[in-house]
């Protein structure tokens, strides 16, 4: 299989994927604000940054990079901008977590606000995720 081909499988099956998964996480978070805002203030008592959006984020970054790479193979312009919109996305989510000293410190001072913040990151991301998803149906009407 040259790589041609397993770029546009790769895209094929990692947009509908990756838009369902942001979609769903971001309708989680505008229903359920008030557990992430618990589990972030329950996080605020370690040093280290929650293992769970370290996690996500290190999964995130594994499979953009294989994403820029394939952007070029064919060259797409629509896959190279989504790959460096999401290493953007982890790079600002990374640098907050870089500064979780002062974000936890933050966090407890201000619990509502981080309700609110949640409900707007879950705005964000469902929008965000049905576009992903509209990516994938223009990637499948391509071929």
């Amino acid at each position: 299989m040259n790589l041609e081909a397993f770029s546009i499988k790769w895209f094929t099956i990692y947009y509908p994927v990756f838009g369902l998964i942001i979609t769903s996480a971001g309708f989680w978070l505008v229903a359920k604000p008030r557990k992430m805002a618990t589990y972030l203030t329950t996080q605020t008592g370690d040093e280290q940054p929650p293992s769970l959006l370290r996690n996500i984020l290190r999964y995130w970054l594994l499979f953009t990079l294989p994403c820029l790479f394939l952007s070029f193979f064919p060259f797409s312009w629509t896959e190279l901008l989504f790959s460096v919109w999401s290493l953007l996305m982890v790079y600002v989510a990374g640098a907050q977590l870089v500064r979780w000293n002062k974000l936890r410190h933050v966090i407890l001072e201000n619990p509502a606000a981080v309700i609110t913040f949640s409900r707007i990151m879950g705005a964000t991301m469902m929008s965000a995720g049905v576009v992903i998803v509209l990516l994938a149906y223009l990637k499948i009407l391509a071929l």
